[in-house]
Order: C-alpha cells, then structure tokens, then sequence
C-alpha cells in the first residue's frame, strides 16, 4: 500500500512538473544583437559611436527576448607609428560570431570589414549564415573597390565618395512606406543632422525613410532616400532570411534625445534582427536626458 501511494505522488509529481518544462522547452531563444563602435573621429558632440550604442542598448533591452552586447572595434595604441585599425578578426569580435542581428556606428563598416582579408571572409561567413546587418551613418561608406558589388551585396547600398553627397540640414524625416514595420509607433520628425544622399542601390533595395534636402549646390532634392531594407539574395541560412537596414543620420548625438528618432531606429534593428516589431513601435524610455555632448568616460 505503501509502495502504491509513494508511486502515486511520484506520477503527480512527474505531472504537474510537465507544463513548467514543456513551456521552457518551448521558450523562442533570445535574440543576440551586437553593436559595433569606434573611438569618435570628430569633435565632441559628433560622431559619438560608443555613446550613441549605449543610448540603443537601453532601449534594445525593452523589448523582451532581446540580449544586447555592445563592442568596440580596436585600434592601434596611441602612440604607435601606425594609425588606424588592427588587421584582422580581434578577439572583440568573438560575439559577432553568435550574434543574430549586427548593428554598425561607426567609420566607414565597409572599408573596415571588406579591406582586410581575415574580416572580410569571417564577415562574410555571418551574412551567410543568414545574420541581420545595420548600419548607421559614417558606417554606410565605402570607396568603389569594396563597394560595388562585394559591400553593396550586403548592405544594399553604400555611399561612394566623390559621388554621394552629405550636407547638413535640417529636415523633415518622412516614411517612405508606411506599411513597413520600421514606420509603427512614430510620426515624421524634424531633426539637424549630416543626411547623406545620392547613394549607390540595389535595384531590390527598398525605401523606407525619405527627406527633402538642400545640397551643396543650393538646390532642393525631394524625397531622398536617407534610409532602405534590403533582402540579401544569397545569405539565407540558420540565422535568417539575411536582412539589412541602413540610415544615413546619426551625425549629431543630441539627435538621440528625439523619441520619434530612437524609434525609428531601434524599430529597424528589430526587424532585421528578425524581432516583432510591436504595433505602436518599440519601447525606446531612456532613464535621463540625452545631452548635447555625453560624458566620455561612461560611453567609452
């Protein structure tokens, strides 16, 4: 009888254990995002790579079932002869090897990952495994010996010196598809920042954020391209169908305190990181005021 009962309870036990593991079994795995930066290259207040990703990862971390690490490419020790980058996969980058999403802000992603050799193969092996890819920025540039086709067959397009053009405005920031899920939860904003325009496209590229701007010629050219989605033909694999979103601003960090802005962003990196987008945007509360220039010692 005794046997019985302890059988009994040990089945009861096995039973009421079995929705707890069943739901953690059927858990979806977190989505890994890595953000890429740099040391700023400009004066203070401009170009602020590392602390404009710390300000993306607070609001990445709000929407669940994202996991966020935030790296900082290396570069050659102050003082050294050579300038510039290490050649070379650094051991910084072991993350982006489990990353699902990789997010770029920082100077010109496509000289950085297709000029040397070692980076550019390892590089090419995450598009290929399907791994979503943004860039921001300075981080859409190449020259025209990465860019076309080795940088553009990743990204979609690229700003080629000598022929895209990049001045200040103060513009309007419009959706260009308002179906896209880029455009949930945020209205077209004003903002001053360094628009880049006149890029180099992928005919399958896709148009999601427009402005009309002023160029350096004082003419006015409407509706131009500043952001674009592009399906990557030949990266899908385990990871994904190989997404990729670019935007052209960033140049101005107080440009971060713009909810609608921070918004649009995230809700970009969401998507390509293949993430659900919620329908009134992502969740994008930042726990203090952007400032017009952040403290280095907390970005870096």
């Amino acid at each position: 009888m005794r046997k019985s009962l302890l059988g009994l309870l040990a089945t009861a036990l096995l039973i009421a254990g079995l929705p707890l593991f069943a739901t953690a079994q059927n858990q979806p795995k977190a989505k890994k995002i890595v953000l890429v930066g740099m040391n700023t290259d400009h004066k203070a207040g401009e170009h602020e790579y590392m602390a404009g990703l710390v300000i993306l990862a607070e609001c990445l971390k709000q929407t669940p079932g994202v996991e966020v690490t935030i790296i900082k490419a290396p570069e050659y020790p102050k003082g050294e002869k050579k300038k510039g980058w290490l050649p070379g996969w650094p051991a910084e980058f072991k993350a982006l090897e489990e990353a699902d999403c990789i997010v770029c802000f920082c100077r010109t992603a496509g000289t950085y990952f297709m000029a040397d050799g070692e980076r550019k193969e390892k590089f090419q092996e995450l598009m290929k495994k399907g791994a979503g890819f943004v860039s921001l920025h300075w981080a859409v540039e190449t020259t025209k010996q990465f860019g076309d086709p080795t940088f553009m067959a990743i990204q979609g397009g690229y700003y080629e010196p000598n022929y895209s053009t990049n001045p200040h405005n103060t513009a309007t920031v419009q959706q260009a598809d308002p179906q896209h899920p880029i455009a949930r939860g945020w209205k077209p904003f004003q903002a001053r920042d360094e628009f880049y325009f006149k890029m180099r496209f992928m005919p399958e590229a896709k148009p999601v954020l427009t402005a009309t701007l002023t160029g350096y010629d004082k003419k006015e050219y409407k509706d131009e391209t500043i952001g674009w989605v592009y399906q990557r033909k030949d990266n899908k694999g385990p990871l994904g169908e190989g997404r990729s979103f670019g935007f052209t601003g960033c140049h101005f960090h107080l440009n971060f305190g713009i909810e609608d802005f921070r918004r649009m962003i995230v809700n970009g990196i969401l998507w390509t990181a293949g993430v659900e987008v919620p329908q009134g945007g992502a969740p994008v509360a930042l726990k203090a005021p952007v400032p017009k220039i952040p403290d280095s010692k907390g970005a870096n």
